[in-house]
């Protein structure tokens, strides 16, 4: 008998701190939320319609010509990974392949300039549908988003390998 009371003793006391720590953190939770949404960063095409002060048409083409370029993009990012991938499986072979180990980083070579030159021809394009005191902000802001392309943020942070 004694044990018997002892193991209900026992499950109370267990079931009263369950039921203090789940109104605990019920409480507790309605007064600080568990995480917090950072703003997500303005694109540059957010802040040149912001700071330009874009009309409705000037907006229009500006979201078309974004599509535009973010297709010419991905379709040059897609040669670039599989010229890469290409590149990789090289190493699965005892012997190097030198000829087809230039071809393929003479593609990557040619893909990262034409990204490069994509995105310029997008900015020239923008710049074209400007008038004369917009292109004046236009001109003070392409630093600003050079700097925001180049340098998107810091890298994700990676976990050791053991």
């Amino acid at each position: 008998m004694r044990k018997d009371s002892f193991y209900t003793l026992i499950i109370i006391v267990l079931l009263l701190v369950n039921i203090g720590t789940l109104g605990y953190l019920w409480v507790s939770k309605k007064d600080t939320p568990s995480f917090t949404l950072r703003p997500r960063p303005e694109s540059p095409r957010d802040i040149m319609i912001k700071e330009l002060q874009l009309d409705k048409e000037q907006e229009r083409k500006l979201y078309s010509l974004s599509r535009q370029h973010r297709k010419s993009l991905d379709s040059v990012q897609r040669q670039i990974r599989n010229a890469q991938k290409a590149l990789f499986a090289l190493v699965k072979t005892d012997d190097v392949d030198a000829a087809k180990k230039d071809s393929v980083l003479a593609i990557i070579k040619g893909g990262e300039s034409q990204k490069h030159l994509i995105t310029i021809d997008h900015f020239y394009d923008i710049r074209a549908m400007l008038d004369e005191e917009q292109k004046v902000y236009f001109n003070e802001m392409m630093e600003d988003i050079g700097n925001r392309i180049t340098n998107p943020g810091p890298p994700p942070h990676r976990r050791p390998m053991h």
